[in-house]
């Protein structure tokens, strides 16, 4: 079961809340009791994820952000902050990319090089590897591979006149 979480991102800015003295922190939700620790420092995630972009260009810049947006979308729905599964991000994901682009939908993913759940995952684990998001240690790629298939989900099953 793979857990993730990260600052609540919307393109173009990261919302940070500020700790109890004022410092604008970064959000990492370990659990309900534990949710904002460290201090904010370094690179911005847009930074970050430029660089991730620069180091393995198979997905787009885009792909990264609407992930992390899907993740934000998600949490935000929670009732306490916890960390999602692969497959909770996975959904999220879908319909956020059925919500914002229609039809256009799997046209778009692919186009960010997004062709499957398990490229969620590969774009999960990057942002992993460069501190953008945190994992469990049972936390694994394969925990995304075949949730659902994007030809099904949003050309077969699309929800017309919905």
């Amino acid at each position: 079961m793979t857990r993730f979480s990260a600052d609540f991102y919307i393109p173009g800015r990261i919302m940070r809340p500020a700790d109890p003295r004022g410092r604008l922190i970064r959000g990492v939700c370990r659990d309900a009791f534990d949710v904002w620790e460290r201090p904010v420092m370094g690179p911005s995630v847009e930074d970050i994820v430029g660089q991730i972009c620069r180091r393995h260009p198979r997905y787009a810049q885009n792909a990264h952000y609407f992930v992390l947006e899907a993740l934000h979308k998600r949490l935000h729905i929670l009732e306490s902050p916890r960390h999602v599964t692969g497959e909770e991000l996975a959904e999220s994901a879908r319909q956020l990319a059925m919500d914002r682009f229609g039809l256009l939908a799997r046209t778009v993913l692919e186009h960010w090089g997004i062709h499957s759940t398990a490229d969620i995952g590969e774009i999960v684990f990057l942002l992993v590897d460069h501190g953008v998001l945190t994992k469990q240690e049972t936390d694994r790629r394969e925990d995304f591979e075949g949730l659902y298939c994007f030809e099904q989900v949003f050309e077969a099953e699309y929800p017309w006149g919905v």
